[in-house]
């Protein structure tokens, strides 16, 4: 069974449906391999990361789609550091059963953490800068 540090560092992936009928799907939950410290998993020093255990996956959707109604479910991130707080909304909720060991074929990753580039940096203060007037001043005086 994976580590508690190699979860702190799990990320799901290859989620694909079991069938078309369905609205069930398969995933993996993917750790990073001989539980290395988060200080290898960025750069060029990327480390491998191993399958460890396979869930079945639900999505369920927290909208009528029927109608329009507002979304009232968000996700809050907050940024004490530049106190900014920013938000993102959440349609949907995934239910993950419990794991089971993954198929024999699943090759082993390796995942890379990319630089944020500028255009990255922007879209993300823009976004902030909707919910954080003085972020939003910020960023006019800053590409006036």
């Amino acid at each position: 069974p994976p580590t508690q540090e190699q979860l702190s560092h799990a990320m799901i992936a290859d989620v694909e449906r079991k069938e078309q009928q369905n609205q069930r799907m398969m995933c993996h939950l993917l750790v990073p391999a001989d539980d290395r410290d988060s200080e290898n998993l960025d750069g060029e020093n990327a480390s491998p990361y191993d399958v460890t255990q396979q869930y079945d996956l639900d999505v369920i959707p927290l909208n009528d789609d029927e109608d329009d109604s507002p979304d009232i479910n968000f996700f809050f991130f907050f940024d004490e550091e530049n106190q900014v707080v920013t938000y993102h909304p959440v349609q949907s909720r995934v239910q993950l059963s419990t794991g089971r060991l993954p198929r024999e074929d699943v090759a082993p990753m390796d995942i890379l953490r990319e630089e944020m580039s500028p255009e990255d940096i922007y879209e993300y203060q823009s976004r902030a800068a909707e919910v954080d007037d003085e972020l939003a001043e910020k960023i006019m005086e800053h590409h006036a």
